[in-house]
């Protein structure tokens, strides 16, 4: 059998002159139009794949918002290719400079895109996706702060407790994992703990971690929904404990919001360094997903 080519790419949008408008670009080599795309480097995920294609094709940065479809098809030489296709927003949009695989690139309308694109599976992918539902759409990372030691063995004010040399190593994964995100704002808990393990990622986006009092320990999230529908379309990164964060969650069970996991020991785990991947569409959080602390 032969081997699939895999692939990643984006359907990327940005609002330019107060409409939403998609990316798509030309390729001389096949002289066609289509979405930016390209093959994965080694041990490379989907996410970064896509991520990267973008900007070595068209020099627009980009958020993932949602993934989308995976497209199959075959290629000019008979090669069945997939390629996994993210809605991307758009951050940065330098000036286009024509490259080796890309001459022109051309911001459109959902109409006008329908029309130029060269392929029938591009048509398709955009007819799917909902432009409006993916501009509304934002995350919010409601991270447990990492490994900080036991607290009965901390003699001094339990607020200045830092994170031990495990929690550290969590922190720069957390970075890692997060940074291709471009998290628009990093929030914590005035606890050091907390803002130790928020410090590596903030620093990797040139960013701020500013404190927030509805994250400190005791508090219960009380503002939490305020200051998220205050913020839509946003990417926000959030360190908090262990209290504040089952809260939060808890509401949104009892709201009925859909929640999933990635671990194996149920939906409403909360391990130090661990992730709620919280979706939100006009400001209002419409599923969770639990990511487990990275193993370091």
């Amino acid at each position: 059998m032969t081997e699939i080519i895999t692939a990643a790419g984006g359907l990327v949008f940005s609002t330019i002159a107060g409409k939403t408008r998609v990316l798509i670009i030309h390729r001389p080599r096949y002289d066609d139009w289509s979405f930016p795309k390209g093959k994965h480097d080694d041990g490379e995920s989907d996410e970064k794949a896509a991520l990267r294609e973008i900007r070595e094709e068209t020099e627009v940065s980009g958020r993932i918002v949602s993934r989308l479809a995976d497209v199959i098809y075959m290629t000019p030489k008979n090669n069945l290719k997939r390629v996994t296709y993210f809605g991307v927003r758009a951050i940065e949009r330098p000036e286009f400079q024509p490259n080796a695989e890309v001459d022109r690139i051309e911001w459109m309308s959902n109409y006008e895109a329908k029309k130029r694109l060269t392929y029938e599976h591009d048509r398709e992918l955009l007819k799917t996706a909902s432009l409006r539902r993916l501009d509304a759409t934002g995350h919010v990372h409601l991270i447990r702060h990492a490994a900080a030691g036991d607290r009965s063995r901390w003699s001094g004010d339990d607020h200045d407790r830092p994170l031990t040399k495990k929690g550290l190593l969590q922190a720069s994964a957390i970075a890692g994992a997060l940074e291709p995100r471009l998290a628009s704002s990093v929030l914590s808990s005035p606890s050091v703990r907390c803002m130790e393990t928020a410090r590596p990622l903030a620093e990797r986006l040139g960013l701020a971690v500013n404190t927030a009092a509805f994250l400190q320990e005791g508090s219960e999230g009380q503002e939490f929904f305020d200051f998220v529908k205050s913020k839509p379309r946003e990417e926000i990164v959030m360190v908090s404990h262990g209290d504040v964060i089952p809260a939060i969650i808890d509401r949104l069970r009892r709201r009925g919001v859909p929640l999933a996991s990635r671990s194996t020991e149920g939906p409403l785990d909360r391990k130090k360094g661990s992730n709620w991947m919280l979706t939100t569409r006009n400001g209002n959080v419409v599923s969770g997903e639990y990511i487990p602390p990275p193993e370091v």
